[in-house]
């Protein structure tokens, strides 16, 4: 295993993993059930979707093992917080009142902004130095609304990713289908390193041969088949695969059809994520996504996702993985994947 990596993709496992694993001294290693050798990734994560955020609301959100609210003002400006108002500790999801670009604390009335800064105590004429809240930078871009995260509050360091599809009237309005597993993101997009894992659970004739780079944040996956069309003929069908960090992955297929899948997983916390496909067809290629080729698509990508589910929520992290020819660049996703996870975690 060790000597197929190091042919084929330069790479020791063992030393992409934290001291505490390079340690052990089994041969084959593997986490013990439920446990996972690294912290939360950090990167964007997607805390909502525009449209289904009403204006001048306080919402309760849990990510990351934190408590959270999210903002929404009546201009509709978004920001997410710590939940635990600075002075008493009152949860600021359960009864915080939103008041124009302000909200105020349910417990004793005291005003916060956007950037999360206290700006009124009714009762006392200074404000304390340390009122105020632990804000997460927020953008929203495409309908959805992205938060960054890192445990040591630092900015960052690579831009809320492009969606231009869900910005064109060309396309559908989005679908979402979401689902709450037992899991850790980098458990999710490793499954597009394995290629082998599609025959023996998606029931795929051959398995795909994607030609994968790795760029910063960004990893990129392409495969090029050849699909009959309508009239009998071959066509070539091209699916693309982009991971923008661990929270983000965008599925376009193009040739035979136009179709679009923004894979959206943000931690719960150590032990479950939050994952939402969201569906577009191109409606200028004639698709619609509840009928026809459209809703076929979307229908197997969900299956899909159903299949692995089972397999995510009760597997072990192979720490030490024995490997073979044709199990895909596992090794070298996982050398990509180093970065999301802060040496401070």
């Amino acid at each position: 295993m060790d000597e197929h990596l190091k042919v084929h993709f330069g790479l020791d496992p063992v030393a992409l993993l934290p001291d505490v694993f390079r340690e052990r001294k089994a041969r084959h290693m593997l986490a013990n059930p439920g446990e996972f050798p690294f912290p939360i990734p950090v990167g964007w994560f997607r805390v909502g979707f525009l449209d289904q955020i009403a204006p001048g609301r306080a919402t309760r959100l849990r990510f990351w093992g934190q408590e959270l609210v999210l903002v929404s003002t009546a201009s509709r400006e978004v920001g997410l917080f710590g939940a635990y108002c600075p002075h008493l500790g009152a949860h600021l999801g359960f009864g915080a009142v939103v008041e124009g670009e302000r909200f105020r604390c349910p417990f004793h009335a005291w005003r916060f902004d956007l950037e999360g800064r206290c700006v009124e105590v009714p009762y006392a004429k200074r404000i304390p130095a340390r009122a105020r809240l632990r804000r997460y930078p927020t953008e929203v871009k495409s309908g959805i609304v992205w938060a960054w995260y890192h445990p040591s509050g630092e900015g960052p360091n690579w831009p809320v990713p492009e969606i231009p599809e869900l910005d064109n009237s060309e396309w559908s309005a989005p679908t979402h289908h979401h689902w709450t597993i037992r899991t850790r993101n980098q458990e999710i997009a490793e499954n597009t390193s394995d290629p082998a894992h599609f025959r023996a659970v998606h029931g795929f004739a051959e398995a795909p041969d994607p030609e994968i780079t790795f760029e910063g944040p960004l990893y990129r996956s392409v495969t090029l088949s050849r699909v009959p069309r309508p009239d009998g003929e071959m066509a070539v069908s091209r699916l693309e695969v982009t991971w923008h960090g661990m929270g983000l992955g965008v599925v376009r297929a193009s040739g035979a059809f136009e179709l679009l899948v923004v894979g959206t997983n943000t931690p719960i916390d150590g032990g479950a994520v939050d994952a939402c496909f969201s569906f577009s067809v191109n409606r200028a290629r004639g698709l619609r996504p509840d009928k026809g080729a459209g809703r076929a698509f979307i229908a197997e990508a969900i299956r899909q996702m159903e299949q692995d589910i089972p397999i995510w929520e009760n597997k072990v992290f192979a720490v030490r993985p024995v490997l073979c020819e044709g199990d895909g660049p596992i090794g070298a996703f996982r050398e990509w994947a180093k970065q999301f996870y802060p040496h401070e975690a």
